[in-house]
């Protein structure tokens, strides 16, 4: 059953550069029980999407009047901020990017914590430090019974992703998105939050999209997936399709750039380039400059079409329309 659909999702932002467009024409949906995973270099449109679901750009976005974010048949991009309390952090939680920066520093995690829990529930002091210490100890912080009363700059950067994963998933959301909620962390805290993940999505059917640059973090981790370059999506399908299977040249790039560790003989290919800025943006196909397949007078005149190759593979290239 589908939990929320985007549809059409086109975003402007208003710069001294004039109007800069940042996603462009971005459709997918999250299923209940599903995870989602959104992967791409850094500037591909990952946290920008998401946080489109939340209403959390910046003021200076501009969102195209065709564009969808439906929930219950209701297009939150028509809300505005205090219609949209009751759906950031309670239907939807996010875990954010930047640990440091997601927590007030002068305000202990705990209370923070709890004040969160109040906004979205009628729960006493008690009852909501309860739950907060159980959330903190879900995901492997040590007697978060004390530790709760610190304040963020007295957490380890691992610490303080983990608390702010305890934070989001206290509201027992029904959508979580986590931009990046491993980066911070060692490769064995790293398993225990990827299960955690997966044991609340079992157990309570929740969706999540899952955006991060580790492809072998996406293979071992989600349902389907999204490969986003310049915000378009380039490629989407299952993890199995899209990993062993990659039509897209920039997915074949991101796949040959990365490490195997069941093969240390493979030769790591980078990526040639790096993605243009914005107000750069190329005719086309975004990928056209980085491109080994690259047509001329097709790739760089017109923008490719997206194309189902086999069931729920989608591509966006003009090598399957030639």
């Amino acid at each position: 059953m589908t939990l929320v659909k985007i549809e059409k999702l086109k975003i402007h932002f208003d710069t001294d550069e004039g109007q800069l467009l940042a996603l462009d024409d971005v459709s997918f949906n999250v299923d209940q029980g599903e995870i989602l995973g959104i992967a791409g270099e850094s500037g591909s449109g990952k946290s920008i999407t998401a946080k489109s679901l939340m209403q959390l750009n910046d003021e200076n976005a501009i969102y195209d009047q065709n564009s969808r974010v439906l929930y219950e048949n209701q297009n939150l991009l028509e809300l505005d901020d205090e219609k949209m309390i009751p759906y950031r952090g309670k239907i939807f939680s996010m875990v954010f990017q930047e640990p440091m920066a997601s927590f007030a520093p002068a305000i202990r995690i705990g209370d923070q914590m709890i004040e969160q829990l109040q906004i979205h529930e009628q729960l006493s002091d008690e009852a909501a430090r309860q739950r907060s210490i159980e959330a903190l100890t879900s995901v492997g912080i040590p007697n978060a019974k004390n530790l709760i009363d610190q304040y963020s700059y007295e957490f380890s950067g691992g610490m303080r992703q983990r608390a702010m994963i305890a934070m989001a998933l206290s509201t027992n959301p029904k959508l979580l998105i986590a931009d990046e909620p491993t980066t911070a962390l060692d490769v064995t805290i790293q398993a225990q939050i990827i299960n955690l993940i997966k044991k609340e999505v079992q157990d309570r059917n929740m969706g999540v999209i899952f955006i991060t640059h580790d492809l072998a973090l996406l293979a071992q981790t989600a349902d389907r997936i999204l490969i986003m370059y310049m915000g378009k999506i380039v490629e989407s399908g299952t993890v199995y399709q899209v990993l062993t299977n990659p039509q897209h040249p920039y997915t074949k790039a991101l796949i040959e750039s990365s490490p195997n560790i069941e093969n240390f003989q493979k030769k790591l290919l980078p990526i040639g380039g790096e993605v243009p800025l914005l107000k750069d943006r190329p005719q086309g196909c975004v990928f056209q400059n980085r491109c080994s397949q690259f047509i001329n007078n097709k790739c760089d005149k017109e923008s490719p079409l997206i194309k189902e190759i086999e069931d729920n593979h989608f591509i966006s290239c003009h090598l399957h329309h030639e």
